[in-house]
């Protein structure tokens, strides 16, 4: 069952609208806990939830609070050759029932105002972000938008690459955490009204898991689609960007898809997600 029904979720993403008339912020992103009873084997829904998509930022993480099985598609940032990449993902519809109709799903998100916008605000964060760490003049963005395609949803993302100065992890964590996309824009000020509407902590739920290797090399990811399992409990959060032109309805709707994947990969019995 989830923390926030229809209709509160709903009064939550109106509130971020005011916030937004009034000049507070431009974006935010809201979302809300889904909390259920578990007597699996965590790791047999790790692998099923792991092979249930076409993920790339995925992992499966034993840690002493619980297990974090993550199914995420989005990157953080990856480090190579002294040169950062960050890949936000804004944007999202369902898929359709056949090709004809993923067609055109495809072409509405990639044309669709409100959705380009969305990821435009948080590339232009992004773009300030990175600019903290790297040499002035070589903060670039790449191929806007992008469209990813996963299993059930469509998502627009966009990469923004630049060359670093700096190799020190701390400057790295103290400039990027945590992700614009997931946060909102401006990110303390986004972040400050979340912490208002959000009745529960995230927990692990847009954290960050990844790699540093002894040559520098290191790759995270933001940790959406991601499943926390702890004692007989598991829980798991969805949300979106909300923005001036968002439809409140199918602000909720999103959520509602973007839990698909995991509800069929949990064999789950659903209560009260969709009221």
């Amino acid at each position: 069952k989830s923390n926030l029904n229809q209709r509160t979720y709903i009064n939550k993403i109106e509130a971020i609208q005011e916030h937004i008339r009034s000049g507070d912020i431009y974006q935010a992103n809201m979302t809300r806990e889904i909390k259920g009873d578990f007597a699996g084997n965590t790791v047999m829904l790790a692998k099923k939830l792991l092979e249930s998509n076409n993920i790339e930022f995925g992992g499966y993480l034993c840690a002493k609070q619980g297990k974090i099985i993550s199914t995420s598609p989005e990157r953080f940032f990856k480090i190579e050759n002294q040169t950062i990449t960050v890949s936000p993902i804004k944007g999202t519809l369902p898929r359709g029932r056949d090709n004809k109709e993923d067609e055109e799903i495809q072409n509405r998100l990639l044309n669709d105002t409100k959705n380009r916008r969305e990821l435009a605000m948080i590339v232009d964060l992004l773009r300030n972000d990175i600019s903290k760490i790297c040499t002035p003049g070589t903060v670039t963005v790449d191929k806007f938008p992008e469209l990813m395609t996963l299993q059930n949803v469509f998502h627009l993302v966009a990469n923004i690459t630049g060359k670093m100065n700096t190799k020190l992890f701390t400057e790295i964590i103290t400039a990027l955490f945590p992700g614009g996309s997931i946060s909102g824009c401006p990110k303390i000020r986004a972040c400050q009204i979340i912490d208002t509407l959000e009745t529960t902590p995230r927990g692990p739920y847009t954290g960050s898991i990844g790699y540093i290797c002894s040559n520098g090399t290191m790759d995270f990811n933001i940790l959406i689609r991601t499943v926390f399992q702890y004692a007989d409990k598991i829980q798991f959060n969805v949300g979106g960007g909300i923005t001036l032109l968002s439809d409140p309805k199918e602000e909720f709707n999103e959520t509602c898809h973007k839990a698909k994947n995991i509800f069929s990969a949990l064999n789950a019995t659903e209560t009260n997600i969709y009221d």
